[in-house]
C-alpha cells in the first residue's frame, strides 16, 4: 500500500513540475536567428511599430507569473522574436501552482 501511495505522489510531482510550451507558426513565416532573452519585451496589446508575426506561443509553467514569463521569453528567443504582443495570463490551481502565459511572437521590421 505504501509503495502505491509513494508511486502516485511521485508521479504527481513529476507531472506537475514540468513546463510545457507550444508554438504555432504563422503561414509563410521565415526563420530567424535566436535573440537574447533579456531583450524581449512583453505587451498586453498591439505595438505602434512595424513588425512581422512569427507565430503564436504559449507556455504552462510551475510557479508564478515570473516563472511563466521566463519560460515564454526563452521560447520566443529561440524563435528569433523581438517582442510578444497580446499576452494573456492564466492562473491554474492544482496540486502544483501553475501559470499559463500566451501571446504572439513578433520580429520588428
Amino acid at each position: 500500500m505504501k509503495k502505491v501511495v509513494f508511486g502516485l505522489l511521485f508521479l504527481v510531482f513529476i507531472i506537475s513540475s514540468c513546463s510545457i510550451s507550444a508554438y504555432y507558426t504563422q503561414s509563410g513565416a521565415k526563420t530567424y536567428p535566436e535573440t537574447s532573452i533579456d531583450m524581449i519585451k512583453i505587451f498586453s496589446n498591439d505595438v505602434d511599430e512595424s513588425y512581422t508575426v512569427i507565430g503564436s506561443i504559449a507556455v504552462d509553467a510551475v510557479g508564478d507569473a515570473k516563472s511563466a514569463e521566463k519560460v515564454l521569453k526563452k521560447k520566443a528567443a529561440s524563435l528569433g522574436a523581438d517582442a510578444i504582443i497580446f499576452c494573456k495570463l492564466t492562473k491554474m490551481t492544482s496540486v502544483a501552482q501553475r501559470t499559463g502565459l500566451s501571446g504572439v511572437a513578433i520580429k520588428y521590421n
